[in-house]
């Protein structure tokens, strides 16, 4: 048990939660209670809720209680009948006459306060003196006489704002309840503080100016003010509402407001009901245990870090539900738990992208690589190991035996130099220097390494299988950040199935910075019409007519010239742009190939079509929109499907394939009997045709075996009803050859190099009056 407890505190996620946990509980009250004022400042914008209606403000102008104006007192005796007869409920003088008038004046006051009796109450503030003691200030007895005194008291912070009073004070007499639950209503309330609610809307605040009270009864005041508010059973609190700076408030939203509207809205909260509170601790606790959920829970970095996400984003759900239900949401000690541990998981991203030594594995890094190569310069070439599906062994692994899967690769590695230095980049990537050797020897020594990890690791009593490609960098006299980013880029290149080994190419610093550019270069190019369609002529060896031609895409860039079409093919089906590149070759080759001599039977016209484009409808919409456009006949147009291992979905390409021969449309397997263009390729699609690869044809005049594979291939798409071209004829003696053996269709140097339209138009008619003449 003890044992499993230190492996739990020992992962380094749940380490910082406890961390953040602990600094939390310490910053979040002492230092981030602004956050909280915030919050609750948003919350009385966010939700509106309308007062009870109850509880009125009557607004003196003047400072009723200064004792150089006693006529003031007068004025305040007449207003407090005047409330009386208007069948106020209670009355509140919220005003504190610490200094006595004039003496008919006092006894003014006094005498009316008398005669409401038990409906009068006098507030009194609690005064803290300089040596610290507290006491409760009453007005003199003189006006007060026998009349009932509330406490009141509001601390505010430093932003301008009461966020909560209390509900009852113990003085020399007892627990009496507090200004605002003596106007909710509440004779004995607990002594727990209320948090004042401010999304009640002012408006629905009655309020009365107090000077209209001053000489008229309560008849004559409501005939002369219909729109003011009926009293009847109402609570009124006389106050002052002048902007002398001891007698305004700040509520959310409101600036010098009277400072008794704090007390209203406090009892106003009271009275709604909204008393229930979600305090520190428990949003605390709640944010700790998701926390702790989601830095234990199995999942992958990505899923990982969406949860985080979903957590940070909660808050401000919490903020405005509690708004909507009338609760604070007090989050300063969550916000600090989430801050700590934000600040501690960067700390850790940080460290581990500068370290030079992996915490987890004990490894060097990729920056401890880059060093040793910016300071030794060896010319080494480095190879980069791209370790496959591992987020998806990391999810299902326990964490503590994440290194140890990690190390176990490495041992594998190191079969042939036990002392090989193996660095590693924190995640999917190794690395390591070799010393430099013929690429041959290298590849095949890196094959045999992918060799080992047929067998599967065993790691914690599981065993897990490894895949594992390479990427090499032999490049000199650049810096290593730029090497290891060059072996990493080819490392990515690589695939488990068909290529699992790949040299990173050398070019200068220009040619980086034109590839890193290079899709928007592609698609000016196609703008300016700088890739265009070349035609290649295929021919018949039995009458030397020409049958077809295959469309090839060509760049010629102005600056850089010629550019590879296999480079910037692989390219666009990198970045996904081959629908956009298809279209356009094939609107240009179509195009073109309707400008052909109508007089002669017409050719078939081939255009390569990338195998990546068979998981999606939409390629059977392009060939659609080319053919509707141009009103080619599309029982001449032959679609090569290029680089089959491609195809990810079959059944999808199946039906493709099945509705572009139900056009009328041939399909044509290209680069026969290499790579992925097999027998099984050939026996699950439904071809029309199928092209000899190159390789075979080249090595006919030297190789027996060669021509013993194209003879046996002609023979089985003659069995088969096939329609059978080779490819790659690049001179005569082949060209008698594979006539011998009863080739049909040729294509290559040795008949036509590729033409530009208006080249190919002189070759078709050269062609055609050959056969006239003939």
């Amino acid at each position: 048990m003890i044992s499993k407890l230190k492996q739990i505190l020992g992962v380094d996620r749940i380490r910082q939660v406890l961390i953040a946990c602990v600094l939390a509980s310490v910053l979040g009250p002492q230092f981030l209670y602004p956050i909280d004022d915030l919050i609750w400042h948003s919350q009385a914008r966010f939700a509106s809720h309308d007062a009870s209606g109850d509880i009125v403000f009557a607004g003196a102008r003047d400072d009723l209680a200064d004792p150089d104006f006693p006529r003031r007192r007068i004025h305040l005796a007449s207003a407090l009948r005047s409330l009386d007869e208007a069948g106020a409920k209670r009355i509140y003088v919220d005003l504190l006459f610490e200094q006595p008038s004039d003496p008919a004046a006092d006894q003014a006051l006094h005498d009316a306060i008398a005669e409401l009796g038990d409906k009068v109450f006098l507030v009194r503030r609690k005064v803290t003196g300089l040596a610290g003691e507290t006491d409760f200030q009453n007005s003199i007895p003189s006006i007060m006489g026998q009349a009932k005194a509330i406490p009141n008291d509001r601390f505010i912070d430093f932003m301008g704002y009461t966020w909560s009073m209390p509900m009852a004070f113990q003085t020399d007499v007892g627990l009496e309840p507090s200004f605002p639950a003596s106007m909710a209503g509440l004779s004995a309330p607990a002594t727990k503080e209320v948090e004042i609610v401010y999304s009640f809307d002012p408006a629905t605040i009655p309020n009365i100016d107090l000077a209209t009270l001053y000489s008229q009864r309560a008849a004559e005041r409501q005939a002369d003010n219909g729109d003011a508010p009926d009293l009847a059973g109402k609570i009124v609190i006389i106050g002052s509402s002048s902007q002398l700076s001891d007698a305004v408030a700040n509520i959310p939203g409101q600036v010098d407001l009277p400072a008794s509207y704090v007390s209203i809205y406090a009892a106003e909260t009271l009275k709604a009901g909204f008393t229930a509170q979600f305090g520190q601790l428990p949003t605390f606790l709640f944010y700790l245990i998701a926390l702790l959920a989601i830095v234990t829970a199995r999942m992958q970095d990505r899923a990982r870090r969406f949860a985080y996400l979903g957590l940070c984003v909660s808050a401000p759900f919490f903020v405005l539900l509690f708004a909507q239900l009338g609760m604070r949401a007090n989050l300063s000690s969550a916000t600090a738990l989430l801050m700590v541990f934000g600040a501690l998981r960067l700390r850790d991203r940080w460290q581990s992208k500068f370290a030079l030594t992996d915490a987890a594995t004990k490894l060097p890094t990729f920056r401890a690589l880059e060093r040793l190569l910016d300071s030794n310069s060896p010319d080494d070439a480095m190879v980069v190991a791209k370790i496959h599906r591992l987020d998806e062994v990391l999810s299902t692994l326990p964490e503590g035996l994440h290194a140890e899967y990690i190390l176990r690769i490495t041992d594998r590695l190191r079969v042939a130099d036990k002392k090989l230095e193996i660095y590693t980049s924190g995640d999917r990537y190794l690395a390591w220097l070799t010393p430099e050797a013929d690429m041959g020897d290298l590849d095949q020594h890196l094959k045999g390494l992918r060799g080992l990890f047929a067998q599967p690791l065993l790691v914690g009593g599981t065993a897990v299988d490894v895949g594992i490609t390479f990427g090499v960098d032999r490049t000199r006299g650049t810096k290593g950040r730029q090497r290891v980013a060059l072996a990493l880029t080819a490392a990515e290149q690589t695939s488990e199935a068909h290529r699992p080994v790949r040299i990173a190419e050398e070019t200068s610093e220009s040619d980086r910075l034109w590839n890193i550019s290079l899709q928007s270069k592609i698609d000016a190019a196609l703008n300016k019409g700088e890739i265009y369609v070349v035609y290649q002529p295929q021919v018949s060896l039995h009458d030397g007519s020409m049958v077809g031609a295959e469309a090839l895409v060509r760049w010629e860039d102005p600056m850089r010239g010629s550019i590879s079409p296999a480079y910037f093919i692989e390219q666009c089906e990198m970045a996904g742009r081959m629908e956009h590149l298809t279209r356009h070759v094939l609107m240009e080759a179509v195009s073109g190939f309707i400008s052909l001599d109508k007089r002669t039977p017409e050719p078939a016209l081939s255009v390569n079509i990338s195998a990546t484009l068979l998981h999606d409808p939409n390629i059977l919409n392009i060939v659609d929109e080319v053919l509707a456009e141009t009103g080619f006949d599309p029982r001449r147009l032959v679609l090569e499907i290029t680089e089959t291992s491609k195809i990810t979905d079959p059944p999808t390409a199946l039906a493709l394939i099945t509705q572009f021969k139900s056009r009328g449309i041939r399909i044509s397997l290209d680069d026969f009997g290499v790579g992925s263009a097999s027998l099984e390729t050939f026996l699950e699609f439904p071809f029309d045709e199928f092209k000899i690869d190159r390789s075979f044809i080249s090595a006919m005049q030297h190789s027996s075996k060669a021509q013993a594979i194209v003879k046996n291939l002609l023979a089985m798409g003659e069995e088969a009803r096939i329609t059978v071209v080779a490819e790659g004829i690049e001179d005569e003696q082949t060209l008698k050859i594979l006539g011998s053996f009863g080739l049909h269709i040729a294509q290559g140097y040795a008949i036509s190099y590729p033409l530009k339209i208006d080249d190919f138009l002189q070759y078709q008619g050269l062609r055609n009056s050959q056969i006239r003449k003939t």
